[in-house]
């Protein structure tokens, strides 16, 4: 592939990591939400996408990689389970990314990987559309599109100028100054990263922001990272709240 078409068309390949041995929330990723198992809401967003079957599901949880076999097949899955020396909970998400593009070699065909966190339950096809589209405008009109990505943003819940932090003598101290913090302040989600396979494969450890990283944004709402059960409840209320019908478990099968 040469350098004009690559610039002119980023080849996307879809993973979802998901190591089992949630400590906060056991089971996380087949806990029940709305008639359906967390995972369930990811599978969904990649069968209404344009990455529908050119996503991976990358777990070493039988009983994930089972339940995707059955009702989500669109979910490819490598031969090889992920390894449990990339599933320690020191395990980096970027590392597991880049043993994974390692076990699967250049089969692939992709430019850049898009990673979509399973606890993400609010994301949905239609985000990872807008981001795939807002990406691939960039890279085409950018000068070095090989060191672009993509990471998906909420603005904070409360202004970040509110922050503060205990002195060692016991006073409270302003975390940032009000006057040079910027309005547009935001933080990452972990709902979606878009990162370039190359990038990921070489031989210094990756870096995102060694990458100009463009601005995904998403409301809060839909930026809901489930972790516990707190957060688990909140899904549910979000849900009920939409007030959109859900499709039946085996539904997105036939999209």
């Amino acid at each position: 592939m040469s350098f004009q078409q690559q610039q002119s068309a980023p080849q996307f390949i879809g993973l979802v990591p998901a190591r089992a041995g949630s400590q906060r929330l056991p089971n996380k990723h087949l806990c029940p939400l709305g008639g359906h198992p967390l995972v369930h809401y990811t599978a969904l967003a990649v069968a209404t996408s344009p990455l529908k079957h050119r996503t991976w599901l990358y777990s070493n949880d039988a009983e994930l990689n089972a339940w995707a076999s059955e009702y989500a097949p669109y979910l490819r899955q490598p031969a090889q389970p992920r390894p449990q020396a990339h599933s320690e909970a020191t395990t980096s998400t970027w590392q597991t990314v880049a043993a994974f593009l390692r076990g699967q070699g250049a089969a692939l065909e992709a430019t850049h990987v898009v990673v979509l966190q399973p606890t993400s339950p609010l994301r949905t096809g239609r985000h990872v559309e807008e981001a795939l589209a807002l990406f691939t405008q960039q890279y085409a009109a950018h000068p070095q599109p090989q060191r672009l990505a993509l990471m998906s943003i909420t603005p904070p819940p409360k202004p970040l100028g509110w922050l503060a932090y205990p002195t060692a003598e016991g006073y409270l101290q302003p975390q940032f100054s009000q006057t040079t913090l910027p309005a547009s302040a935001c933080y990452p989600n972990g709902a979606l990263y878009i990162v370039p396979v190359a990038s990921l494969l070489a031989p210094q450890p990756f870096e995102l922001w060694e990458h100009r990283v463009i601005p995904y944004l998403m409301p809060a709402a839909a930026s809901l990272d489930v972790d516990t059960a707190a957060d688990l409840a909140l899904a549910a209320h979000y849900l009920e709240a939409a007030r959109e019908p859900l499709p039946a478990e085996k539904e997105p099968c036939s999209l």
